[in-house]
C-alpha cells in the first residue's frame, strides 16, 4: 500500500473472496463484504473500523496505518455492465457527503470498491469478484 498500488489490493481481496464457496457468496449483501475485508485488513495488523459517521453521512470502511488513512465506499452491483456507473456514483458520492473531510494528520486516500456479484442468466456466467478498486481524487 506504500505504493498506492490499488491493482495489488484488488488481487488480494479477489483471493479472500475466492476462499468463500459460491452458494455462501452468492447471497452476499454489501456489508458481508465489507466486513470480510475488515477482518482480513486487522489480521494483517491495519487499524480498521465500518460504518464511520459523519455529519453529512457514512463511509462503509475504514483502515489506516502509521501515514495514512484509506476511506472505502463499497458498491455491489448484479451485473458487470453497470461497473462504470457505479465508480462514477460512489465517487460522487464521496465528494457530497466529504467523506475525505477528517481531523487527521495523516493523508487521506478514498477508495471506492465496486463488486461483481452476479448469478448467472441468459445473457451473462456467474461472476463473483471485486472489479475495481479506484482513488476518488
Amino acid at each position: 500500500m506504500d505504493a498506492n498500488d490499488f491493482k495489488v489490493l484488488k488481487e488480494e481481496f479477489n483471493k479472500i473472496l475466492n476462499e468463500f464457496s459460491y452458494e455462501i457468496v452468492s447471497a452476499f449483501k454489501e456489508y458481508a463484504f465489507r466486513d470480510v475485508y475488515k477482518v482480513i485488513l486487522q489480521l494483517i495488523g491495519y487499524n480498521t473500523y465500518t460504518e464511520y459517521q459523519t455529519a453529512l453521512g457514512r463511509s462503509d470502511l475504514c483502515f489506516e496505518d502509521d501515514d495514512r488513512l484509506y476511506i472505502c465506499e463499497f458498491k455491489v452491483i448484479g451485473k458487470a455492465d453497470d461497473v462504470k456507473v457505479k465508480i462514477e456514483e460512489a465517487k460522487q458520492q464521496i465528494k457530497n457527503k466529504k467523506y475525505s473531510t477528517r481531523l487527521t494528520v495523516k493523508e487521506v486516500v478514498t477508495l471506492v470498491v465496486v463488486i461483481v456479484n452476479q448469478n448467472k442468466d441468459d445473457e451473462h456466467e456467474p461472476m463473483r469478484e471485486v472489479v475495481a478498486i479506484e482513488e476518488c481524487s
